[in-house]
Order: C-alpha cells, then structure tokens, then sequence
C-alpha cells in the first residue's frame, strides 16, 4: 500500500472514511478522494482558521477560530447553515448521530 499526502502546509484538522477525506486547510474546508489524493471540492466561508471538521454520508460540519459552526450538504457540496452563538475557539467536536456537539475552551 503507497502512502499519501494530502492537504496543505496549513492543514490543521482531518477526517477521512473509506472514500474520502475532508480536512481543515486555513479559513477553507476541502474534500479529497481518498485513493487518488484528487481534490473534489474547496468550501469556502469561514472568516478564522478551520480547527475542527466532522462529515457523514449526508453533511459536513466545520468550526473555526472564530467560534462559527458551518453545515455543508455533501451532496451539492454548498453551504447549508452557519451558527454564530459562541465567542471562544471552537476545538475539535463530536459527531454523535448526525448532531454536532460542540466543544469549547472558555
């Protein structure tokens, strides 16, 4: 089996399944195949640095420096809601039956 790299230098955060991987890169969130390393898509929206990525079969959930959660359809790969309710970092959240728990440092 061939190693292989994905992401950027500023990659910060990364979840992958057996498909594909979706990794925090600066203010943007990227989806790669998995098997190629190919980039299928740059999500863009977040106003501080990606620190925590989560993703199931229908979404993607990123939260950033900034304390904003954004919801993603995987389908279309389009922003489909941001929350904007907390003011410290957010960290790395648990995906827990479809609903993001998130977790702060306050």
């Amino acid at each position: 089996m061939e190693a292989r790299t994905v992401g950027f230098n500023g990659t910060y955060c990364c979840q992958l399944d057996e498909s594909k991987v979706v990794s925090g890169d600066g203010c943007a969130v990227r989806l790669w195949a998995h098997e190629s390393g190919r980039r299928i898509a740059t999500l863009r929206g977040h106003s501080g640095r990606v620190t925590s990525v989560a993703f199931d079969d229908e979404r993607i959930l990123s939260g950033c420096s900034q304390g904003t959660v954004k919801l993603w359809s995987m389908d279309e790969l389009k922003l489909s809601k941001t929350l904007r309710h907390h003011t410290g970092k957010l960290l790395p959240y648990l995906l827990f039956v479809l609903a993001a728990l998130p977790c702060w440092k306050s």
